[in-house]
């Protein structure tokens, strides 16, 4: 048989070898074959039958000329031996898990069965109050309860398994597994966007069936699938299933924005704790309560608390809860007094009152820690004023009679008299940056600037500007604020004072009939 298989021009390829087929080129189906088979014999009948000769020649010529025919459209039709070379290759199916820190958030709701009896006789297996887990534990549950959908289709697909926050990198998968060995989530920020265009990367050249993302949260502004993505994965027929993981219904996050207090206090002085507090989530249906505390972190004990209440903005429509979400801000002040001196850290916290059973998104915003040096000695003033006025009198009384102010009090005459009245004697006004620092709080009264040197004033000025000290301005009919145009206190005077502002009186100063903010 070598002749007929250099006729049909394949030496190497044999029948009987394994996976050696004959075939056609032209791939002639066999409905044509049998068309052709007609055509053939038509033609030998029509060739032999007004030839004149024995009935038996005449049917054996027209045979073999048929057969001539059969053979030439065979050969025509390209004979040939064909062992076919194919592989299989697998669709890959992309799995996208969301590595962000926000999976940490224990927002997704779960229904806790009470014990028989509990509850005044309730039966067993009956709803009590709410438990929440983390976003993070229900991927995990879902991978494990999934576990078989994905082994099937790992034997019939090539899972890939790719974490993403801020871009996508491969996870490793566990030993005997379909499913990844998840670490914790620490990505800082999600991009959706970047990450399926990662994967689609990671999967370039291969057939791509699906992109399954599994995540707790949508792209955010500037984040959103670009439009080249979006057009790549319609032409090439990508579909992505996403798998939201967290509750369809946002839950409200509270949270210490600023807490700011006095670097330094006193002791057994009220101490001022300004906290601005923020609440961010779905619109409140209800008032929602919420109690703030200022917490001894030493000690734990509470200094100072308040119950602050978060009413549904005007004009939000609150039978929709898990709409955009709105943000809400208060600000409060604590006080406490100390009762001990030294260096002392607080802590203010936020947290959803009790009595509601409401949750909080994350936690970790609930604080905010303040270190204070208290100071065991008494508060130290200095006031100084031009002549003995209804409001000198007034103010000495006071600093005298408290125990907790030790006060230097002087009338300064511009001739350079004056009387002291005070419980701490000078024996000259302070000329050195030591002596301004015995003081922590300076009062000037209509005083003439006059009473003082430059350098004293500069001392002063950097006293307060740079050392911290408080300084009280009492305005008069005389020299305050006036005089002190020129000085260098007069950037320490809370308004900028007008040009045609008389320097022997204060006329000029604007008057105002209501309240108002320096």
């Amino acid at each position: 048989m070598d002749w007929f298989y250099k006729l049909i021009g394949s030496p190497s390829l044999r029948l009987g070898q394994p996976g050696v087929e004959f075939g056609f080129a032209l791939g002639i189906p066999p409905w044509a074959w049998a068309l052709i088979a007609l055509a053939a014999a038509a033609c030998a009948v029509y060739a032999y039958r007004k030839l004149e000769g024995s009935f038996a020649a005449r049917v054996t010529l027209g045979t073999l000329r048929a057969l001539l025919l059969l053979l030439l459209a065979a050969l025509l039709a390209g004979p040939r031996f064909v062992k076919p070379n194919e592989t299989e290759e697998k669709d890959w199916v992309l799995v996208l898990v969301d590595r962000s820190v926000s999976m940490s958030i224990a927002d997704v709701p779960q229904t806790v069965p009470l014990p028989s009896g509990a509850g005044g006789g309730a039966p067993e297996g009956s709803a009590a109050s709410p438990k929440r887990t983390t976003r993070e534990q229900q991927l995990r549950e879902a991978l494990v309860a999934a576990e078989p959908t994905f082994r099937s289709l790992a034997a019939e697909r090539i899972l890939v398994w790719l974490g993403f926050d801020s871009s996508a990198y491969d996870l490793p998968i566990k030993p005997g597994s379909p499913t990844p060995d998840l670490a914790d989530p620490l990505g800082r920020r999600t991009d959706l966007n970047r990450a399926i265009e990662q994967a689609l990367r990671r999967g370039a050249a291969r057939p791509i069936s699906g992109v399954v993302l599994l995540s707790d949260g949508r792209a955010s502004a500037g984040d959103e699938p670009s439009r080249a993505l979006l057009r790549r994965l319609e032409a090439e027929k990508i579909p992505i299933i996403s798998v939201p993981l967290g509750s369809p219904i946002g839950t409200a996050d509270l949270a210490v924005r600023r807490a700011a207090a006095p670097r330094y206090a006193f002791v057994k002085d009220s101490v001022p704790v300004d906290v601005e507090l923020q609440r961010t989530g779905p619109v409140p249906t209800i008032t929602e309560p919420s109690l703030v505390e200022l917490i001894d972190a030493a000690t734990g004990a509470v200094l100072d608390s308040r119950t602050i209440t978060w009413e549904p903005p005007a004009g939000r429509d609150t039978s929709k809860p898990d709409g955009d979400p709105v943000e809400q801000s208060q600000r409060i002040t604590l006080t406490t007094q100390p009762g001990s001196s030294g260096s002392t850290k607080w802590t203010v916290r936020i947290r959803p009152a009790a009595s509601t059973g409401a949750a909080d998104m994350v936690d970790d915003n609930n604080t905010a820690d303040l270190t204070i040096d208290l100071v065991d000695r008494p508060l130290r003033v200095a006031y100084f004023d031009g002549y003995p006025r209804w409001e000198y009198r007034y103010l000495k009384n006071l600093l005298v009679r408290e125990q907790s102010i030790s006060a230097a009090v002087m009338l300064l005459a511009s001739g350079k008299r004056y009387i002291q009245e005070g419980t701490v004697i000078l024996d000259a006004l302070p000329h050195t940056p030591e002596e301004w620092n015995k003081f922590d709080v300076v009062i000037l009264g209509d005083v003439w600037p006059g009473v003082f040197t430059l350098d004293q004033l500069t001392q002063l000025k950097e006293r307060v500007s740079v050392g911290g000290a408080g300084l009280i301005w009492i305005g008069g009919e005389g020299a305050t604020p006036a005089a002190w145009r020129n000085t260098p206190l007069a950037e320490l005077l809370p308004f900028v004072l007008p040009e045609n502002l008389s320097t022997a009186h204060a006329s000029g100063l604007d008057t105002f009939d209501d309240a108002v903010v320096l």
